[in-house]
């Protein structure tokens, strides 16, 4: 059994060196016997989050008034999930010392999960809840590996990977288009499946390929909604055409209709809806291609019929978005 570090509380020693079991007699134990010492032994700044899923089957609630409020709060989660799996809650409002907990929840507790199915989906509640309550984007790191780990593994990545991409940030792609270069293929095969790539759509330096596309289209990427749970490949995000079309981005990564500018916008915009879906993307990268190689002739292209536009787009070979 590894040495335990200094940096862990004596619950977490306790843990790491003899295993749960042991941790979790010991704490009984120390419970029934000197509850003082043991609310000490929680309140240890140095305790971590699987130390104390661990305990807290014990942990009575005329305890909480004692406790480290992050303590109370991750013991309530804990109930919430033990209690009903399904129950979300109402519509919540944002609380500094809740947000404080989940982080906490995470950054201590993260390296364990898989630990038992209650466990990990306490880490989905506080991912989820950081993500859409908080709009906490800085912990897409942590849960990028913590997706690529449970696929590792074999255990379900569904609501993990649906809270991750609720951030509707552009990092949520490319920490996982960096997979690319790893030495496991079921990173690889997950990381293309999760960005709806083909093996054939990029070339030799995927990562690299990927990011060009990216920096390409992060004006005119919406986030889908899609998930694992209701299809088996969701496409997570697209390039809305319309707006790569136009030229027109949108920082929120959420798809929202274009208000045309003029009516000679408006009939543009009419022809352009009657397109297929094969054509749009056509003519979309071509006007961007256009827009980036000089915007004075792009202008003027503009002016010109939709159907005459598509032409010279097909002409050149352009391919699609």
């Amino acid at each position: 059994m590894p040495v335990p570090s200094r940096g862990y509380g004596d619950l977490d020693q306790v843990r790491i060196r003899d295993g749960i079991d042991a941790c979790r007699s010991a704490f009984q134990e120390l419970y029934d016997t000197d509850l003082r010492r043991a609310v000490l032994l929680l309140n240890d700044r140095r305790l971590t989050f699987s130390t104390l899923y661990i305990v807290s089957p014990r942990i009575e609630e005329r305890v909480y008034p004692y406790l480290r409020e992050r303590l109370v709060a991750a013991i309530r989660l804990i109930e919430r999930v033990r209690g009903d799996g399904s129950a979300q809650g109402g519509r919540r409002r944002m609380d500094q010392a809740e947000h404080g907990a989940l982080r906490w929840i995470l950054d201590t507790g993260y390296a364990q999960d898989g630990l038992d199915e209650t466990y990990e989906e306490v880490m989905e509640r506080a991912v989820s809840l950081l993500i859409n309550i908080y709009h906490d984007t800085a912990i897409l790191p942590r849960v990028a590996d913590m997706i690529f780990a449970r696929y590792r593994k074999g255990r379900n990545i569904h609501d993990l990977t649906w809270a991750y991409f609720q951030s509707d940030h552009p990092d949520a792609l490319r920490l996982i288009a960096r997979r690319f270069s790893s030495d496991d293929s079921s990173d690889t095969k997950l990381a293309r499946g999760l960005l709806h790539i083909d093996n054939d759509d990029l070339e030799n330096g995927e990562y690299q390929s990927y990011l060009r596309w990216l920096r390409d289209n992060d004006p005119y990427l919406y986030f889908t909604g899609e998930s694992l749970q209701y299809a088996s490949a969701p496409a997570f995000y697209r390039v809305d055409p319309v707006r790569k079309y136009l030229q027109k981005g949108t920082a929120s990564y959420r798809r929202k209709p274009v208000t045309p500018a003029d009516e000679e916008e408006r009939g543009r915009l009419e022809a352009f809806s009657e397109l297929a879906e094969e054509e749009k993307n056509i003519l979309a990268a071509h006007s961007q291609k256009v827009h980036t190689r000089d915007a004075a002739a792009w202008k003027r292209w503009m002016g010109r019929p939709v159907e005459e536009q598509l032409r010279a787009a097909k002409a050149r070979g352009e391919g699609s978005i």
